[in-house]
């Protein structure tokens, strides 16, 4: 008997492949993007992690203004708990192909190790390992010559290579050197560096090794690691001064024996070699005093050009996974449950029949549970493969052009797998047990009759004037319409679900954008930033040039009390650049108010305002090369990518900040790249500046990650659409199930198959527009949200759903309407009158 019944149960499946199909692909689809998007985040973080440990990269850098003797390695090597690795790091500018490069030190055991892209890793003394960025300016086996202090000056070119410095393929970040933007790097054996002091010390702390750097417990113990650090180099510095100004002592008293010996000097060449003396005695002096400016820069992982990107990108994309694949999830285990319901309430005779045939209550429901075990089955498994390798496989495919990584980790992550194999599980056998609960307490009489139909009831629509004008039909489809609330609005609500997700997908491919374009659009209107040399005097005689503004412009940490310390540029503007300023810059309150920059406070940008949870009136630590000031929040601006604070010179004096007017903003006419970096080495040719910085650098940058995002967007905007399609033909498909004794009964009644296809396309096209008018509301609820949870402290993403999103959205939905009708006309063409009529006999 039970084999019977299997054999009967499996071909049940058959004779509703199509419910069956479809029941797999909604739960197939919400098990991929779920798993698939929740998965892009880890991996990432995962090739980044194992990044560090396989090339050993260090914890910290540490940079000094006159470099590290071999005592004070020595006493950084006390330092407890961490190794210490010194090398060279020398900025260097190539005039042949007027590149600015970077001379870093090589040792076989050396931390941050390099990956040897092609070639061979050096040999001889005179060989040179080049930045693969660098591979068109220097071919395998060319010559470089480098008259710099080294052993050499020709090198071969032995081999190209990254290093896990330089996370980028293209931002290498600032130097010293040219118009401050690093072009590459290259790595010579430690030896060619001949009577130089370290410049750079790399530092790996123990007990970080085996600690996750995405945990909050890294950056914890980091920071305390970095405090104690900070006391060692304080030490460090104080001895060092002290033992400078010995030697200072030193100098100043042979310079005074000399001076003496001057005064009685009878020998005219007594006083040539007294005087040269002298002069060597001065130069010493000189680079004591220099040397007595000890400054120690301090540079952590997360402040290595591309890191911060990298792992923003992932943040970004982890947090649209916690909103959009959930709420897609959602959609798909509604209607999943909605199917399984009415399957089993449609077999009620069946149950009936069984229970009469003296088959048992565990017998009887194993038919269902077996049905939804083999939907959950197939659609969990087939989604979380495709998903686990599909959407990561797409977007890591597009990194390898931007990121230093050969191959990303792919892996198969417990908590996604779990929680879409929860959710699948309760919308398939949830539904399963919950409905035959329900129907296997009654008996088997009651089961063997049909429901009691829902009495009719005269709708609101009657008592109106304009029920007189509709049509029989018409008034049929509103009666049966408000007769079935629940049906209405299961169907309404599922076509909302998925219009509000191709909506969202739209708005997000408008909203991701935004930022740049109303940060340089809106907001910044200058296209280059100049840094000055003091001690030219700026006259602008280039025609490309069309206005420009003096202002002083540094970086500085924000600071409050129990909050993250930020960083931020600062913008001074002296009274002339206070009365111009419209012109670069544009500021707006968030009421979108014009406000004015004076002498009553700072005008901050509302990122770094909600960071530090700043209302107008507030104060704040402003602090610039080791001093402090305090500043009052005058005014929150609208701002869209990183932070900015503006101050008025006469504000910024009365805090005790100086102003020297050390930069310009630049107009120009509209110039394309090529034209704009000719520009700006003219301007560095000039000797005026010591740096020119391109806006159009940091829009390229910024759409960069964008664009990124953009490949997530589409994937959402396709499988929101294949989940629509899905959805409309699975209700439709339940809509028709569950009456065809009533679409049966209009047959017999004489009703044209046109007539009653037009029946159940009248309830679509109803629901279909309700539905699509509710997806408005659901999808800017939810682009709202997901950018919520994507925005982070240095950018903001406006909500910007423009008119074509809507149309969009508005017209798949009503294709994907129409393609179900067409299915389901030919459905109801197929129905048998007389089988129907006698379903319940």
């Amino acid at each position: 008997m039970n084999k019977t019944y299997l054999t009967a149960s499996l071909r049940a499946i058959k004779t509703s492949l199509g419910r069956f199909i479809a029941i797999v692909l909604i739960i197939f689809l919400g098990v991929l993007l779920f798993v698939g998007i929740k998965s892009v985040g880890p991996d990432l973080q995962q090739t980044l992690r194992q990044m560090f440990d396989v090339q050993k990269v260090s914890d910290v850098q540490l940079l000094s203004t006159v470099g590290f003797d071999k005592k004070d390695v020595t006493k950084l090597e006390k330092l407890k708990g961490s190794k210490i690795s010194a090398s060279y790091s020398i900025p260097y500018f190539e005039e042949k192909k007027q590149l600015n490069l970077k001379l870093y030190s090589y040792q076989a055991d050396m931390p941050n190790k390099l990956t040897l892209v092609k070639g061979n890793w050096l040999d001889k003394d005179t060989d040179v390992l080049v930045d693969q960025k660098l591979a068109k300016d220097y071919p395998l086996g060319s010559q470089i010559f480098l008259e710099k202090t080294l052993k050499h000056t020709k090198y071969r070119v032995v081999g190209y290579v990254t290093s896990p410095l330089y996370l980028s393929l293209e931002e290498r970040g600032t130097t010293t050197t040219g118009d401050g933007q690093l072009d590459g790097y290259l790595y010579l054996k430690q030896n060619q560096f001949v009577g130089l002091p370290y410049s750079l010390i790399d530092i790996t702390f123990n007990d970080l090794i085996d600690v996750d750097y995405f945990s909050n417990a890294y950056n914890t113990t980091l920071d305390a690691q970095i405090t104690t650090l900070k006391k060692q180099l304080n030490m460090l510095k104080t001895r060092k001064i002290k033992r400078l100004q010995q030697q200072k002592q030193t100098l100043l008293a042979k310079q005074a024996k000399i001076d003496q010996q001057q005064e009685f000097s009878q020998s005219t060449a007594q006083a040539q070699q007294l005087q040269q003396a002298k002069r060597e005695i001065q130069a010493k002096l000189s680079q004591v005093q220099q040397a007595s400016q000890i400054n120690y820069v301090l540079s952590k992982r997360s402040d290595w050009p591309g890191l911060v990107e990298y792992t923003s990108l992932s943040d970004r994309i982890d947090a649209i996974a916690n909103v959009f694949p959930i709420f897609f999830f959602f959609i798909a285990v509604l209607i999943t449950f909605t199917t399984m319901t009415r399957m089993i309430e449609e077999n009620r005779k069946e149950i009936g029949t069984l229970k009469a045939l003296g088959y048992r209550n565990a017998e009887i429901a194993s038919k269902y549970l077996l049905y939804a075990v083999l939907t959950a089955l197939f659609g969990i498994i087939t989604g979380v493969v495709v998903g686990t390798y599909f959407i990561p496989s797409i977007i890591c495919m597009l990194l390898k052009k931007q990121y230093i990584f050969a191959d990303y980790n792919i892996l198969y992550w417990s908590t996604p797998i779990i929680l879409a194999t929860l959710g699948a599980l309760i919308a398939t056998l949830g539904s399963c047990s919950y409905v035959l609960l329900k129907e296997l307490h009654e008996k088997p009489v009651e089961l063997l009759l049909p429901r009691a139909p829902k009495a009719g009831k005269r709708v609101w629509l009657e008592k109106s004037i304009l029920w007189q004008r509709l049509s029989f039909n018409q008034k049929v489809t509103y009666r049966n319409l408000f007769r079935y609330k629940a049906r209405m609005f299961l169907t309404i609500f599922g076509i909302a679900g998925c219009s509000g997700l191709l909506l969202a997908g739209f708005g997000l491919n408008d909203s991701l954008p935004a930022p740049i374009h109303k940060q340089f659009g809106e907001i910044m209107h200058y296209q280059m930033i100049a840094t000055q040399n003091i001690s030219q005097k700026v006259i602008f005689n280039n025609h490309e040039i069309t206005d420009a503004l003096a202002i002083d412009l540094f970086q500085a940490n924000i600071k409050r009390k129990n909050k993250d310390t930020q960083t931020s540029s600062v913008y001074l503007f002296d009274q002339k650049g206070q009365q111009n300023l419209a012109k670069f810059i544009t500021l707006k309150d968030l009421q979108n108010h014009s406000i004015k920059l004076d002498d009553r406070g700072a005008i901050v940008s509302q990122q770094l305002a909600q960071s530090l949870d700043l209302q107008p009136g507030d104060k704040f630590n402003l602090e610039v090369d080791g001093k402090t000031y305090r500043i009052k929040v005058a005014h929150i601006t609208q701002n869209y990518v990183a932070h900015n604070i503006y101050l008025a010179k006469e504000y910024a004096e009365k805090c005790g900040l100086v102003s020297v007017n050390n930069s310009y903003l630049l107009k120009t006419k509209k110039l394309n790249s090529k034209q704009e970096e000719k520009l700006a080495q003219k301007l560095l040719d000039s000797k005026n500046f010591i740096s020119v910085n391109l806006v159009s650098e940091q829009i390229a940058k910024q759409k960069k990650t964008t664009d990124n995002l953009g490949i997530v967007v589409l994937i959402f905007i396709l499988l929101s659409g294949t989940l629509a399609f899905v959805v409309l033909y699975n209700l439709t498909n339940i809509n028709i199930a569950e009456r065809q004794r009533e679409l049966a009964t209009f047959k017999v009644l004489g009703f044209y198959d046109r007539e009653v296809t037009g029946y159940i396309v009248r309830e679509n096209i109803i629901f279909t527009l309700g539905g699509i008018v509710l997806g408005f509301l659901i999808g800017n609820i939810l682009t709202w949200f997901i950018l919520q949870n994507a925005s982070s402290a240095m950018i903001l993403f406006p909500l910007i759903i423009k008119w074509p999103d809507y149309a969009y959205a508005t017209v798949l939905t009503i294709i994907f309407s129409i393609i179900v009708m067409y299915f389901a006309d030919r459905k109801l063409k197929e129905i048998k009158m007389i089988e129907a009529l006698n379903s319940n006999e």
